[in-house]
């Protein structure tokens, strides 16, 4: 009698232990998975609030369904906008009627800094020296000359991944 008993115990203790490590396994992979959606939900959190930045600095400047952005300088680390905000008929060049966000680069990373006036202020950081604007026509071409420019992408490259990010700047008839 008492051999069934230890034979049975040993089997219910080794059941026991196969749940128990299913458990903890499972347990493992919900605490993973927990923490990778956490940071891709904060992630794409910071990506809208980049985003809404870039569009009220752009509808700001005077964009909108029928205009296109007023761009008076733009380069693949740097996006300049103007807009006469007090009607006196010119753009004050130290005052909140120059917008411009830029990429500041050191070493392989960089970040993307946005200044109104004289005031600028970090909006992301760690990002890979590759990111940049890339700047397009009405027809999606790429614009050689400030007036040329309609569309606006901001293509942020993390070091830690290859997938770009890229937010696309224009007003809607802008682009065909």
């Amino acid at each position: 009698m008492i051999a069934p008993s230890l034979l049975e115990t040993a089997a219910a203790l080794a059941l026991h232990a196969g749940v128990l490590a299913t458990l903890v396994s499972g347990l493992g992979a919900n605490v993973r998975l927990a923490h990778e959606l956490w940071t891709i939900e904060a992630e794409l959190f910071r990506e809208r609030q980049v985003e809404h930045l870039l569009d009220r600095a752009v509808m700001q400047a005077g964009a909108g369904p029928s205009t296109p952005p007023p761009v008076a300088r733009a380069d693949g680390g740097e996006i300049v906008l103007h807009s006469d905000r007090d009607g006196d008929g010119h753009v004050n060049p130290r005052s909140a009627e120059v917008t411009s966000v830029y990429f500041k680069t050191s070493g392989a990373k960089a970040r993307l800094v946005y200044k109104l006036g004289r005031q600028a202020m970090t909006v992301m950081e760690d990002l890979s020296s590759e990111s940049r604007f890339v700047h397009m026509d009405a027809a999606g071409m790429p614009a050689t000359l400030a007036a040329e420019v309609k569309l606006i992408e901001l293509r942020i490259e993390r070091p830690e991944t290859s997938r770009p990010h890229s937010y696309l700047h224009a007003p809607r008839s802008a682009v065909p």
